[in-house]
């Protein structure tokens, strides 16, 4: 089966597991791979749409993997009770929705091992909150799809120790750690466009957007100091 870029990555972060959890599993093509590639021994693949999880249920059948990936009709993790999974992965949806999904299924999140969560948007949300469920940061990986940049995280139960600066969470310790070279890219084509907005700002006046982007820009500028250590 050939998957996106950004399936593939993550996938590859997915230790293996007994049995994972794909929250918004959309077509199930992450559960069948995961399955067929031996990630995972058992799969339930979760959606809140009943439309694409008819599909997930025809590419499951399609496969012969019927004995291996259940469908659940359901949000979040509701219907996925404590101690079914060891592994839970969440992609594809906006950071606050995944925090939802997380704090809303705590028992269950707390009862796995592994998470792997990737996130479009308010990612650092994201890592505060998998440090404050007492889950470690391990890993993290970045890569461009249809010209999209995305982040995966991956997270393991342990000692956590809090990053020291905000910028930590907002881009990622490990590939700020790591002068991640995707991630070098996003941050300095982020910092061209608000020098940009802030240049247009400063001709209209708008002193109130000038603070907020002077803030934004200065965690950029912090984020890049770093990776020059």
């Amino acid at each position: 089966m050939n998957l996106s870029k950004r399936l593939t990555m993550n996938l590859s972060m997915l230790s293996h597991c007994c049995s994972l959890a794909d929250v918004g599993c959309d077509h199930a093509y992450s559960c069948i791979y995961a399955i067929q590639n031996h990630i995972c021994d058992y799969c339930y693949a979760c959606d809140i749409r009943k439309g694409p999880l008819s599909i997930a249920r025809n590419n499951i059948l399609n496969n012969g993997l019927s004995h291996k990936i259940k469908t659940v009709l359901c949000d979040g993790l509701e219907l996925i009770s404590p101690g079914d999974v060891d592994a839970i992965l969440v992609s594809g949806m906006g950071g606050m929705t995944i925090c939802n999904i997380l704090n809303e299924g705590k028992e269950v999140v707390l009862g796995a091992s592994q998470l792997v969560l990737q996130p479009q948007s308010d990612i650092s949300k994201v890592r505060h909150l998998v440090h404050e469920l007492g889950f470690v940061i391990d890993n993290e990986k970045m890569c461009m799809d249809e010209g999209k940049y995305y982040t995966c995280i991956h997270c393991v139960k342990g000692v956590v120790i809090p990053y020291e600066e905000e910028f930590m969470y907002e881009y990622g310790k490990i590939l700020l750690d790591d002068n991640d070279k995707l991630l070098h890219e996003y941050i300095n084509g982020k910092k061209d466009k608000l020098l940009k907005i802030k240049n247009q700002c400063v001709s209209y006046g708008s002193g109130n957007n000038i603070d907020m982007l002077d803030i934004e820009l200065e965690m950029l500028t912090k984020a890049l100091d770093y990776m020059k250590r």
